[in-house]
């Protein structure tokens, strides 16, 4: 069966030709600001730009080596185009290919303006192993003015940098800083109270642990999290989970 991978793929490295587009592409899948930005193309350039960023992000989740690889054929047509960079960035970061990530992550944002790519870019650094760039990239982020849902994800990173350091005091601190208590019911504060609840469950802290989940669970509108379940863990209550298959 035609999956439409390429022969001998390498991780990070583009194949000698584009992977194959599915038969039922519509740009439609796209958001309407990206077919905009397209609309800057020739025509059949922007089809096949448009088709290869339809397929990176139906595949983001299901094999994003692959996406990467349909993220890279729009990058390479139209690199001068930001939702382009984008998308080898994000495929990039789902893959794991950390360098490619940070590069392209860090071209969109000079290209844009926004800051909704430096949680990506400070993650990235991370993973590379430069704690110290994303400690002081994540930082310098948080002192300006950034979105509540840049500034909750940063957060977690930096949380998640502590934790892995062993300091569990100072990654609750962290999360603490972001006032977890208040906020709206967005996913965003929904992560930024699990992440509070797993740490306080990591230390020890049952009671801490367990309000946490609860309040996560309460704004936990498109259930992003497992808090409820994690609830009923800590009250000593089995949970079984559903047989999908």
């Amino acid at each position: 069966m035609n999956t439409g991978r390429t022969q001998d793929r390498q991780p990070g490295k583009r194949p000698a030709r584009g992977p194959a587009l599915a038969q039922d592409i519509d740009l439609k899948e796209l958001d309407s600001s990206v077919r905009s930005d397209l609309r800057v193309l020739p025509k059949e350039l922007a089809e096949l730009v448009g088709g290869h960023l339809v397929m990176a992000t139906r595949l983001l989740d299901e094999d994003p080596a692959l996406a990467l690889e349909h993220a890279q054929v729009a990058r390479d047509k139209a690199s001068r185009l930001a939702v382009a960079r984008e998308a080898a960035g994000v495929a990039a970061y789902h893959a794991g290919e950390w360098k490619i990530a940070l590069s392209e992550l860090r071209t969109a944002r000079r290209m844009t303006g926004t800051d909704v790519y430096v949680p990506m870019i400070v993650d990235c650094e991370r993973a590379l192993g430069r704690l110290e760039k994303a400690q002081e990239s994540a930082r310098d982020a948080l002192s300006g003015k950034v979105s509540a849902t840049v500034k909750a994800e940063l957060t977690i990173i930096l949380a998640g940098m502590a934790r892995d350091a062993g300091q569990l005091k100072e990654a609750a601190d962290i999360v603490l800083s972001a006032n977890p208590a208040q906020g709206p019911k967005e996913d965003y504060v929904a992560r930024l109270r699990y992440v509070l609840g797993d740490i306080y469950e990591e230390l020890g802290e049952r009671e801490q642990a367990r309000t946490w989940f609860e309040r996560a669970a309460d704004v936990d509108l498109h259930g992003i999290t497992d808090a409820g379940d994690r609830v009923l863990e800590l009250d000593g209550f089995a949970v079984v989970e559903d047989d999908e298959s």
